[in-house]
């Protein structure tokens, strides 16, 4: 991790809290749709703090093209949820002794990816609103490695089906609007929304996909240790990254 990458990091947790990290209460509930209610209740969330502060730590494969092999990859990443930032830093290993380092972001409402390799080769370096809007909606997918941040009083719902919720959020100029799928057990296992998705200088927007699964008590609350995102594409599916959480620390 370079020294940047470790500034960037550093303010993540030199930031205070904004508000006290305050128990999640059953009446807090109430107005909340049926799914997400008993989800709460599944993953052991009632009664525990509100979740402000993530570090997390992955392993896995990615795929930098939808023809290319898997390579192993390794990551760390951090999130606010008051401030709704993260940043992901990766090293995927191409051959022995090659890596990309890989940083994606979503940090004061803009995003970012970036990778190079070597750590000083430039490969990628993308940034603009459609970048903002891919960076906001891993953001929101990714709630089920901090769930109470469901509780944002900014999020409207939307119940489809007796396993399906409609999710729309809005921040500054983006807003994301995705479904929420939900195992026969109440457990969240696919979010999915559209978004951009870059083939050489042709942008388009399309299905996008995560899977969650393998959920593990970590603090105390159930989290989705293993996770899988794809493209869903006119050509075909492109699965591009699948992993497994190995640590995640809250607060």
């Amino acid at each position: 991790m370079n020294k940047k990458i470790r500034a960037k990091v550093k303010k993540f947790y030199e930031k205070p809290i904004k508000n006290q990290a305050i128990n999640v209460l059953k009446e807090e509930l109430d107005s909340l749709p049926a799914l997400i209610q008993d989800y709460f209740q599944k993953v052991d969330l009632i009664g525990k703090e509100r979740i402000k502060r993530v570090r997390l730590s992955q392993k896995g494969y990615f795929k930098l093209k939808p023809d290319s092999n898997w390579k192993p990859f390794s990551a760390e990443q951090c999130v606010n949820t008051e401030d709704w930032s993260f940043l992901w830093y990766a090293k995927i290993k191409m051959i022995p002794l090659v890596n990309f380092h890989v940083v994606d972001e979503f940090i004061e409402g803009r995003g970012a990816l970036k990778a190079r390799l070597f750590n000083f080769i430039t490969v990628v370096d993308e940034e603009g609103e459609k970048i903002d809007q891919g960076e906001f909606l891993r953001f929101i997918s990714e709630a089920p490695w901090y769930p109470s941040f469901y509780l944002n009083e900014k999020i409207v719902w939307n119940t489809l089906d007796e396993r399906t919720l409609e999710l729309t959020i809005k921040k500054n100029h983006i807003q994301i609007s995705g479904k929420i799928l939900f195992d026969n057990l109440g457990f969240i296992e696919e979010v999915t929304a559209k978004r951009y998705y870059t083939n050489q200088n042709n942008i388009t927007l399309e299905d996008w996909h995560g899977f969650y699964e393998g959920y593990k008590e970590f603090n105390g609350i159930l989290i989705p240790t293993d996770f899988k995102v794809c493209w869903h594409l006119e050509s075909g599916n492109y699965c591009y990254i699948k992993g497994k959480i190995l640590n995640i620390e809250f607060n």
